[in-house]
């Protein structure tokens, strides 16, 4: 789990779906990027916890872009089966 005072990103590891849960969110955007660097998923999030589906990834390593309010953060996300 990624836990910033701002945002949680959870279960890391994970299968299917991804939670995102914010203390307060104005704009924000999710994308999940491969390990050749192309993008898997791009999603806006307009509420304070929102669940992103990510069953069409294969099991791997991600990196994921979370921007909030012009504020970019970056992390890592294992897929399992």
């Amino acid at each position: 789990m990624v836990l910033n005072n701002e945002f949680h990103v959870f279960p890391n590891p994970g299968q299917n779906e991804i939670n995102i849960s914010f203390k307060d969110v104005a704009d924000a955007e999710f994308k999940i990027y491969n390990s050749l660097g192309q993008l898997e998923i791009k999603v806006k999030l307009d509420s304070k916890s929102t669940k992103v589906n990510t069953g069409i990834l294969a099991s791997g390593i991600y990196t994921y872009q979370l921007i909030i309010n012009n504020s970019i953060h970056h992390g890592k996300w294992i897929k399992t089966n």
